[in-house]
């Protein structure tokens, strides 16, 4: 969706310079041919839909660029995880601009992707270089967002709650946009890391509707899974667990995957145990009784 919305804008940005242009030329031409130039509208409508079609397709070869370069790390993180390579085109797209601003954006996208792969001394030195000052509010969000995840599953949760209390305002403000799913995800792992599983079990809900991608629901049903082993309800994992295998992909959600069916398992087997128990009671209760009588 933020793809879609990303080439419509792009698009629409495209057919505005080149009318805006044609218009200019056709008037400059009029100018200069003392008003001699024959037909300025169709002129300036042929040049209009010349200049669009260059644009556009100069557009399309970005696209078709950036889309093979992110197909690349997508398949990467499936098989590999964070690796060389992904650090390296990563790291070039923060090169390649000499813009402060979407070089932070850049470093920003490259520290998740280091937190995610656990390099968590590398993630921490990306993000020092970010004046978040001067970022956008939704630039804000996803660096504090990124600060506090980094911390959460390094498991710094002391660290992680300071950050958030400091810039509580910023995730307040990010949970009123409707596509604020990773916002909502984070602070539900910060509290199901200090015991809070109803609440993080809820977060996770409102996330997992919010998200609009694959990875994100997966990470979702993978928390839910585990709220639900925390509050005895095997069952419920057991589902939020074949949910998250429809969505995973990267490796780091496979391995934690076969780890949640690990302890769904070891749930199902202290269940049956403790009905084998309960029952073992009651037979000897049904004993007792038959040998009074």
């Amino acid at each position: 969706m933020k793809l879609l919305r990303a080439i419509a804008a792009a698009a629409a940005a495209v057919l505005l310079v080149s009318v805006s242009t044609s218009i200019l030329c056709v008037a400059a031409a009029y100018l200069l041919t003392n008003g001699r130039l024959k037909h300025p509208f169709y002129c300036g409508l042929l040049f209009a839909a010349a200049s669009a079609v260059i644009m556009l397709a100069i557009l399309a070869v970005r696209i078709l660029i950036i889309n093979a370069r992110y197909s690349r790390i997508r398949k990467i993180m499936y098989e590999q995880g964070v690796t060389e390579e992904v650090v390296s085109i990563l790291s070039a797209q923060i090169e390649k601009h000499s813009n402060p601003v979407i070089k932070d954006q850049n470093r920003i996208v490259l520290a998740s992707y280091l937190a995610e792969g656990g390099m968590f001394k590398q993630c921490f030195e990306v993000l020092s270089q970010i004046d978040a000052s001067l970022l956008s509010h939704r630039w804000q969000e996803e660096y504090y967002n990124v600060y506090v995840y980094a911390n959460l599953i390094m498991g710094d949760i002391d660290t992680a709650r300071q950050i958030y209390q400091s810039s509580k305002e910023i995730f307040d403000r990010a949970r009123l946009r409707p596509d604020c799913s990773s916002i909502m995800h984070t602070v539900g792992v910060m509290e199901y890391a200090v015991g809070n599983y109803a609440q993080a079990e809820s977060l996770f809900i409102q996330a997992k509707n919010r998200s609009s991608d694959k990875s994100g629901r997966c990470e979702c049903d993978l928390y839910l899974g585990l709220c639900y082993l925390r509050t005895d309800r095997p069952d419920y994992a057991r589902l939020a667990a074949e949910e998250a295998a429809a969505c995973v992909t990267t490796i780091y959600q496979r391995q934690n995957l076969e780890k949640l069916k690990k302890h769904i398992e070891k749930a199902y087997l202290k269940q049956k145990g403790a009905y084998s128990a309960l029952n073992d009671i009651e037979n000897n209760e049904d004993t007792d009784e038959q040998t009074d009588t």
